[in-house]
């Protein structure tokens, strides 16, 4: 229901609760939800039941996805190699890769 999505939830301040804890999961481990938890933040002074649906979907997400981790690991030449699908403002077409060195970064778009 339309009307009821957009009335304001009761306790905002669960709802900011559980902000702040998808807020530390994503700068922590989970990137992927960046972008949705930020968005999210936009309503947490005063967040609707719609907002509330929304971050419980986002918690469904990353209990099915609890087993999917990002993983960094140094190599030998203290490299970093990092893949994405960002288009990089669509300079890149497909799959990017960047590796990071202490001296200087190199982006492979293919």
């Amino acid at each position: 229901n339309n009307d009821e999505d957009s009335t304001r939830y009761d306790n905002p301040s669960e709802y900011r609760r559980i902000l702040g804890g998808l807020l530390f999961i994503s700068t922590m481990c989970r990137p992927d939800i960046s972008y949705a938890t930020s968005l999210l933040s936009r309503q947490a002074k005063d967040p609707t039941i719609q907002d509330y649906k929304v971050t419980v979907h986002l918690l469904r997400y990353l209990w099915g996805t609890r087993n999917r981790v990002l993983r960094l690991s140094m190599t030998f030449d203290d490299q970093l190699t990092l893949y994405t699908d960002a288009s990089w403002g669509n300079t890149c077409t497909a799959g990017t890769m960047i590796i990071c060195s202490r001296t200087n970064s190199t982006i492979y778009c293919s």
